[in-house]
Parts: C-alpha cells; sequence; structure tokens
C-alpha cells in the first residue's frame, strides 16, 4: 500500500494496527483521517482505554476516537516538537508527552484541566521518549541521559543512566526496558537501570 511517511506505528490489544503519517493523517484499516492541520506531521502515537494518542511536531497533542473517527480532545502540550506520547499502563487516564523544549509531562486526559505535572530542569536537550508504569516513570533525552522518576515526587530523577547518544525510544518488556540509542545501538536494562546486554548497529537505532 501506498502512505506518506511513517513515523510511528502501533497494535491495539484488538489487533488493529495505527499509524502516524507525515501528512498529519492516522492509517487505521486500510485507510487514513487527517488528525492534524495541513502542514503538520504526526510524530507518535499510542493506544489506550480513552483513544488513541497522537503527538505532532507543533508540540500538540491529541485523543482520537476511532469508533467515530473524529478528535475528541486537542491540546498544546509542548512549545516544540512533541517528540513522543505514550498512556500509563497501570494508570490508563495518566497520558505521558516528551517534547524538543526539554521538558516532559503527567495529563489526566478525564479532567478539562488536563495537566498534573511537568518537568523541564534537569534534562539538558529535548526528551525524545516517555514510559510510566505505575507511579515510575522513564525518560530518554538527546542529552543521552535515561531518567527514572517516582510521579510523586518530581523534585529530581531517582536515578540516571547515561548512554553514548541520544535516547530516542524506549520500551517496556516485561521488568525490562528496551532503550533505542541513535549511534550506540539498542540496550536492555532493568528497572534498577543496571545493563543486562548491548546490541550494536550499523545504522541508526530509532526503535
Amino acid at each position: 500500500f501506498n502512505t506518506a511517511g511513517i513515523l510511528d506505528m502501533k497494535y491495539g490489544k484488538d489487533g488493529r494496527l495505527a499509524m502516524a503519517l507525515s501528512d498529519g493523517s492516522v492509517w487505521l484499516d486500510g485507510s487514513s483521517s487527517v488528525i492534524s492541520e495541513e502542514g503538520r506531521i504526526l510524530l507518535s502515537l499510542d493506544w489506550g482505554h480513552h483513544g488513541l494518542a497522537l503527538s505532532d511536531d507543533q508540540g500538540r497533542v491529541h485523543l482520537w476516537d476511532a469508533q467515530a473517527d473524529a478528535v475528541s480532545l486537542s491540546w498544546t502540550a509542548h512549545s516544540l516538537e512533541a517528540w513522543h506520547c505514550s498512556f500509563n499502563s497501570h494508570l490508563p487516564s495518566l497520558l505521558y508527552t516528551a517534547g524538543d523544549d526539554g521538558s516532559w509531562a503527567e495529563w489526566d486526559v478525564r479532567t478539562a484541566a488536563l495537566c498534573c505535572h511537568r518537568s523541564s530542569r534537569h534534562h539538558l536537550a529535548g526528551v525524545c521518549s516517555v514510559q510510566a508504569q505505575g507511579d515510575t516513570v522513564f525518560t530518554g533525552s538527546y542529552d543521552r541521559n535515561l531518567m527514572q522518576w517516582d510521579r510523586r515526587n518530581l523534585k529530581g530523577p531517582v536515578s540516571t543512566l547515561s548512554f553514548g547518544s541520544g535516547v530516542w525510544r524506549l520500551r517496556w518488556r516485561d521488568d525490562c526496558l528496551l532503550v533505542a540509542a541513535m549511534h550506540d545501538g539498542f540496550h536492555l536494562i532493568n528497572v534498577q537501570l543496571s545493563r543486562l546486554a548491548h546490541y550494536p548497529t550499523a545504522s541508526l537505532a530509532y526503535g
């Protein structure tokens, strides 16, 4: 099939594949629906109980109702590109976003106020990825650092692990975290931030 550039893709629990496209649309079940305004690029997506979350290159985040084929909620999450969005796997009403403005944020999509917490003082460059399970949050940045947080106390990270390149993407697998560290390949770490394995690559490790 032919589509615009694919920036992210994920299967939902029902086996449906969604793709975030460079023309501002989402591809699902063989057809695309426009999510973001013309000229904007969808950068990431994640399935959740409250719909499909998508982020774009203008810092905006959108919740899309696939059944109604309509955006149910849209807001500005970051002042620059919103590189990543993901739901908390244990607290499904909480959505996390990571931006090129050097911040990451937690949003409660059940409330009109939305934003619960924001951290913008610790990463020294754009935040590329964020993953959360319960009260534990991990963030990765172009500054080459992976930070572990307790969402109940955001005065500073619980721990930090450095890599040889930017930490572009994070993925949970059981009790481990897979890290795509761009020029430094892929790494497998545990939740205590101990390195379990390193998989070098000849090209950029993006996810």
